[in-house]
């Protein structure tokens, strides 16, 4: 794996379909989100060139992370 294994993609959808935030349950959002692979810089570098607020750490092998909080089961 490389470091572009962590790069982001982009989808265009198409006019005639519901983008999911728009049909997605309420109440959740990402809290915290970060990319790691073994060239941080060069993933920082590119994140900053893509002008993606992301944090970017240090690791042996390229990861996404993210922790989703949701509403409060009742």
């Amino acid at each position: 794996m490389t470091n572009t294994d962590c790069c982001p993609f982009f989808i265009e959808w198409s006019a005639d379909s519901v983008h999911p935030s728009a049909d997605a349950p309420a109440g959740c959002k990402i809290v915290h989100f970060e990319i790691s692979g073994p060239d941080s810089g060069e993933l920082s570098r590119l994140c900053k060139l893509l002008d993606l607020d992301v944090l970017v750490r240090q690791n042996d092998k390229p990861q996404l992370r993210a922790r989703i909080a949701g509403p409060a089961a009742k």
